[in-house]
């Protein structure tokens, strides 16, 4: 297929939305919870920061832990009610199941990719997520969301981070997951995350507890059933894109792609500001004070596009898949 001419340019049409740095975990691979300063818009300011964002067709909300905010289900009723996304993804840690609960029960519908994070079973679960007994929390949050399924249709997954430790417990995970009628969408934790960012081409990403990428290969199969065409679309390719990539992360080299941040994708932190990318938050506006027209024909817009477009590339799965997804572009 060929490529979308980089230059094209139009609305947004996918966006990852972090809504919190908050959270109640203390994962090894993250340090969102080290954060001490919180801008964090309310559900009133983000109903005006999204104005003008109904173009958006893949909306993914992630944190920090999104439900470390007591308004979470109110936050994601006015998302799915602002924007109509075809497909809404939410990853959660499973912690808080009753706010969780109670966000599937208001705005729960097809389009509802929910993605919960199991590291591995028992010790090696808890080990890395920083917190004895986390593992029991999320299984029975897991098995009380499974429950819900057939009434509300969404889609179901499991993401499970590949490390030395939990590898030998991938066959194990599988049939957890297929118990539960859930996708498993392993993958690999990498540093920088999150926080602490920089411009992609300042960066040597670091794999956080695998030590040997062939064993690790052939892991990335999954076995991703969303529902709805875009979500198997989007599951299809991810699968793909992800049984290349782990040789690449664990030797610390970026993955080149057509990268669409700032033309098809956008990427915005909890207060609001719209940023070059998940690994580069300068700004290019905020939503809240500017709004999107303003900041898509801005300068600032212009010359942090302009920086995407010379990046040698990273390591962020999600934007790969997006990217290519928007801007018709399936190989290197």
């Amino acid at each position: 297929m060929a490529r979308i001419d980089p230059a094209w340019d139009g609305p947004p049409r996918a966006a990852h939305l972090l809504v919190t740095y908050r959270c109640n975990l203390k994962c090894a691979h993250c340090d969102s919870w080290k954060v001490r300063q919180h801008g964090d818009l309310s559900v009133e300011q983000w109903a005006q920061a999204l104005q003008g964002l109904d173009s958006l067709d893949v909306v993914k909300v992630l944190g920090g832990e999104p439900f470390a905010r007591s308004d979470m289900p109110e936050l994601l009723t006015l998302i799915r009610q602002a924007v109509r996304p075809h497909l809404l993804q939410l990853t959660t840690n499973g912690m808080l199941e009753d706010r969780l609960v109670d966000a599937i029960e208001r705005m729960a519908w097809p389009g509802l990719q929910l993605r919960l994070s199991v590291d591995g079973l028992g010790a090696t679960h808890d080990q890395q997520r920083g917190s004895p007994g986390s593992f029991a929390v999320v299984e029975r949050t897991l098995r009380r969301v499974a429950a819900l399924r057939p009434r509300y249709g969404f889609s179901l997954g499991i993401n499970f981070a590949l490390t030395d430790r939990s590898l030998p417990e991938l066959p194990a995970m599988r049939r957890f997951a297929a118990e539960l009628g859930a996708s498993l969408v392993p993958g690999v934790n990498v540093q920088p995350f999150l926080v602490g960012t920089q411009p992609p081409e300042q960066v040597r990403p670091r794999v956080v507890g695998l030590a040997e990428p062939s064993v690790a290969r052939a892991a990335l199969m999954g076995d991703p059933a969303p529902r709805g065409p875009l979500g198997r679309a989007l599951a299809t390719v991810g699968a793909a894109l992800r049984r290349g990539s782990v040789e690449a992360a664990v030797g610390g080299g970026p993955q080149a792609f057509p990268c669409r941040e700032l033309r098809q994708l956008i990427y915005v932190l909890p207060n609001g500001d719209l940023v070059r990318c998940g690994l580069d938050h300068r700004p290019a506006g905020n939503l809240l004070r500017d709004g999107l027209p303003a900041i898509w024909a801005s300068p600032a817009r212009a010359a942090l596009r302009a920086a995407v477009d010379r990046c040698p590339g990273c390591l962020q799965a999600s934007v790969n898949i997006l990217s290519r997804a928007y801007g018709g572009c399936w190989s290197a």
